[in-house]
């Protein structure tokens, strides 16, 4: 009688040459891509919503600094920084790469107030043109606290007494450096208001619509108010300012105009 043959085993498969390999390899990476760039998207909207916690928040906003800013400088290009009044500039992250702060320093602003906690500015060049820093560290998408606005504001007030200009920014000039810019306008005009203050900033750049019903905005206006009654008459109008109502003033022509 025949023996049947033992089922033999199926040979191994060919080893993948080079095209293989690479083929394999992508076909490993895609769901990599795309898990992490939904993880990016999603941290990402959580962060701008202001739902995830600050520790967390902190990361996101200097992760995402760089890869974001020319969409921040795209958006502003035609208004990056904006004259408020004689004495303070609204706008965005100063870079040297692009020249800004021989720019400012050129249009006599020589002390900078820095809202940002996710980046600290040129600091070389800032050092070579003999301009100084103060440094408010503010978490992106947050609000500086009250206390910041009073610091910022006594900042800007001592360069005002010396007749010399200041940068207010933070990443785009919209919010956490738009509530202390408003809060200088506030204390440089006793007849000003939150709600006088927003339209003026709105007439010169796109800032924060409800910059005047935030909670920080309202404090320092009451803090104003409480150490205007307790003032001398005589003491209740601040130096720096021309007046919101009757309009800022025009120092070297600049007035309502961008810089760019």
């Amino acid at each position: 009688m025949f023996k049947r043959p033992l089922p033999q085993a199926p040979p191994p498969p060919p080893a993948p040459g080079p095209a293989g390999v690479g083929e394999h390899l992508w076909r490993l990476a895609v769901p990599t891509l795309w898990t992490v760039g939904g993880l990016a998207l999603l941290s990402y909207a959580l962060f701008q919503k202001h739902l995830l916690p600050e520790a967390v928040g902190k990361r996101v906003a200097k992760l995402y600094f760089w890869p974001t800013m020319p969409f921040t400088l795209i958006s502003r290009w035609s208004n990056y920084f904006t004259v408020m009044d004689d004495t303070v500039i609204l706008g965005g992250a100063p870079l040297a790469a692009l020249g800004h702060p021989d720019m400012l320093h050129a249009l006599g602003v020589h002390s900078v107030l820095n809202m940002c906690d996710e980046y600290s500015g040129p600091e070389g060049a800032y050092k070579r043109l003999g301009m100084r820093q103060l440094r408010l560290p503010v978490v992106d998408h947050t609000e500086p606290t009250t206390a910041d606005i009073v610091r910022g504001v006594a900042f800007i007030r001592e360069c005002a007494r010396r007749g010399e200009r200041v940068l207010v920014h933070c990443k785009a000039g919209h919010g956490r450096s738009g509530a202390v810019a408003m809060g200088w306008l506030l204390s440089a005009d006793a007849r000003a208001t939150p709600a006088k203050a927003q339209a003026l900033m709105n007439s010169r750049r796109d800032v924060r619509k409800r910059l005047y019903r935030q909670q920080n905005v309202q404090e320092y206006y009451a803090l104003l108010q409480r150490e205007r009654d307790a003032a001398p008459p005589l003491a209740s109008q601040s130096a720096g300012s021309e007046g919101l109502i009757d309009g800022i003033g025009a120092k070297d022509g600049l007035r309502s105009r961008s810089v760019r």
